[in-house]
């Protein structure tokens, strides 16, 4: 099938389907960077802070059972 083609164009056909691969890892790349920024957002403003909250409420139950 691709023994009638010049080197030339099979060279290129290479090249561009490699480069089109790359495209498509990259794009799916920054989309799922861009969800996981969103993710790590929601991570240290949301859970962190309730994380701190749970330990001072065991330290002044330590407290007061003390």
């Amino acid at each position: 099938m691709f023994n009638n083609i010049k080197i030339g164009t099979k060279l290129l056909g290479g090249f561009l389907s490699i480069s089109l691969m790359c495209v498509f890892v990259g794009v799916v790349t920054d989309f799922y960077l861009s969800n996981l920024g969103g993710n790590l957002n929601k991570i240290s403003n949301v859970e962190l802070p309730a994380v701190d909250n749970l330990k001072s409420l065991d330290k002044e139950l330590n407290y007061l059972v003390a």
